[in-house]
């Protein structure tokens, strides 16, 4: 049973798998008209961003390089090697820049699900997502991915060049645009969007701190307060406004739909051999035969149609539950009903959709890196003022809270507080000597006089910022001085 269970679940990733465009089907015309019914979705033209972003895109120049491991958003910057060609291929892309900017002023990207759903012109350029349910077997294809990176990419280019050439303001607004345009992307509705965009908006609020270091010294004291007073915090990642992904539970009702039988609710021999088997086999078919033999198996014991509904239900509940609780302690050490689901009896149920569990902490990361960065924000805004840091947590307060950020924002989602069931403020101090940091196993020195800030990381320990946590590492995550800057100032990092 237990050998089952950890097949199903890694297979459970085959949804998103083959980037071919199929025909129609009336299964995939109701799933797409689910998925397009969302308030992400629907709209007036005039509140949807997609257009003005995916239009621009048409006519962008092709990179120097293409966009991927070795260059993308996380490594472009001024000091960079072939950094002129880099520049010029940002300016001369004026109007994907000015798009960004112009879309960041909508409400919603609201790019529908379905080919058949955007212009041809958006198809041939993967501007769209591929939705097929196909004789039960789906496939998801994010497409625009590619295209988001890349624009990603322009504009991270962009920014660090107006700000070289002394533009401060405008690579600022175009900085401030670009956060806003990655976090409308964040409410799109499958797990793989969310966690593909909560991963580029948190690298970007990475950039944004490597910024306000390098440039301290030419942005005004009144720009740091408008970003940590009016900018970052209405980016809004909080548990009401920053939901979990819904389209995965309905791509799986679909294919409910497809292998049960509509009169008796039971299990169809044949359709789940067929479909579960190609789904866990993933495009190997060596691999088929046996994987048959185990669904042929699994067939004469599953749960009923309408039983394998409400667990799905009961799953997604459950993760509901979990993703608005403030107990993050309680929210892991609780089984799940993803967990406690039978492998054998809802076997269907558990391979039809992915585990989302692990979006939880990359949520947290960019909580971290939001509240974090307005905070940032904040401390360069009273050292232009003041020629140094605040002294002490305690002096942060006094003077920070009102002035140069607000005390919402100050709240650490790996710091809680069990006692008054709240979360805790981020970790600040101004250090009295030169002290060490250690970040992936390099060590770096920080001098007396910086401003460190950090959370405490998944392990909700407090390691006065000694070392700098990875994904998935157990130790502080330091937040102010960037990470970047000071691997880069070391000569760790090109």
């Amino acid at each position: 049973m237990r050998q089952i269970l950890m097949m199903i679940i890694v297979a459970s990733g085959v949804l998103m798998a083959s980037p071919r465009l199929m025909a129609n089907s009336e299964a995939t015309s109701n799933l797409v008209d689910q998925l397009n019914e969302d308030g992400t979705v629907r709209g007036e033209p005039l509140a949807k961003a997609y257009r003005v972003l995916f239009d621009a895109y048409l006519e962008i120049t092709p990179p120097p390089q293409p966009v991927g491991r070795s260059f993308n958003q996380g490594n472009i910057w001024p000091g960079m090697s072939g950094w002129d060609e880099v520049a010029r291929w940002a300016s001369a892309n004026k109007a994907m820049v000015d798009a960004i900017i112009k879309a960041s002023e909508r409400t919603f990207i609201a790019l529908p699900y379905g080919v058949d759903q955007v212009p041809p012109s958006y198809v041939e350029s993967g501007l769209c997502v591929n939705i097929v349910i196909n004789d039960g077997q789906p496939i998801v294809d994010f497409r625009y991915f590619e295209a988001l990176d890349t624009i990603s990419a322009l504009a991270t280019a962009e920014i660090y060049r107006r700000f070289e050439t002394g533009d401060i303001d405008g690579a600022l607004d175009l900085l401030n645009a670009k956060l806003f345009v990655l976090r409308m992307f964040c409410d799109r509705q499958f797990m793989q969007e969310k966690t593909h965009t909560f991963e580029l908006l948190t690298e970007s609020l990475s950039n944004a701190r490597d910024m306000y270091w390098t440039y301290m010294d030419r942005i005004s004291a009144e720009q740091f307060r408008e970003i940590s007073l009016r900018q970052l915090p209405y980016l809004r990642p909080d548990r009401a406004r920053l939901l979990i992904p819904e389209a995965d539970r309905l791509v799986a009702e679909a294919v409910l739909e497809e292998v049960f039988d509509t009169e008796t609710g039971d299990p169809i021999p044949d359709r789940f051999v067929d479909v579960f088997s190609r789904m866990q086999s993933n495009g190997e078919p060596l691999t088929r035969l046996g994987a048959a033999a185990r669904w042929r198996s699994i067939a004469g014991r599953h749960a009923s149609h309408l039983a394998s509904k409400e667990r799905l239900e009961l799953i997604y509940d459950d993760w509901w539950r979990r993703w608005r609780i403030r107990n993050r302690q309680l929210a892991e050490l609780e089984s799940t009903q993803f967990d406690d689901a039978n492998p054998m009896r809802y076997a269907a149920v558990l391979i039809s959709v992915e585990n989302i569990q692990e979006l939880f902490d990359i949520r947290n990361r960019l909580r971290v890196a939001v509240y974090g960065t307005a905070i940032s924000a904040g401390l360069c805004g009273f050292h232009r003022r003041f020629g140094e840091y605040p002294n002490d947590q305690s002096t942060s307060a006094q003077r920070l809270y009102g002035s140069e950020i607000t005390r919402q924002i100050d709240k650490d989602p790996y710091n809680y507080l069990e006692k008054v069931d709240v979360l805790g403020p981020f970790h600040y101090r101004k250090l009295d000597k030169k002290t060490l940091l250690v970040v992936r196993g390099d060590r770096l020195w920080l001098e007396a006089g910086e401003g460190l800030l950090y959370s405490m990381g998944p392990d909700e320990q407090d390691d006065r910022g000694e070392e700098h946590a990875e994904l998935g590492d157990d130790a502080d995550i330091i937040i102010w001085p960037p990470i970047k800057a000071l691997l880069r100032k070391n000569g760790f990092m090109n």
